[in-house]
């Protein structure tokens, strides 16, 4: 995944206005996903465009 911005969820970032706040509109959670990526032994990568996404990264990595 190459990523210039946190996805949405204030949880995710210090720094922006958010739209939603309270995370995805469609109800999409972040840690799930990457949980269910580990139990399917889906190999997932990140490579950051700047440094915006620093805190969505460190949560990241603590998803397995």
């Amino acid at each position: 995944m190459i990523i210039d911005a946190p996805c949405h969820g204030k949880q995710y970032h210090n720094e922006y206005s958010e739209d939603y706040p309270n995370g995805s509109p469609d109800g999409i959670i972040m840690e799930d996903l990457l949980k269910e990526f580990c139990r399917k032994e889906i190999e997932f990568r990140v490579v950051k465009l700047n440094n915006n996404c620093n805190k969505m990264i460190e949560i990241m990595k603590t998803c397995h």
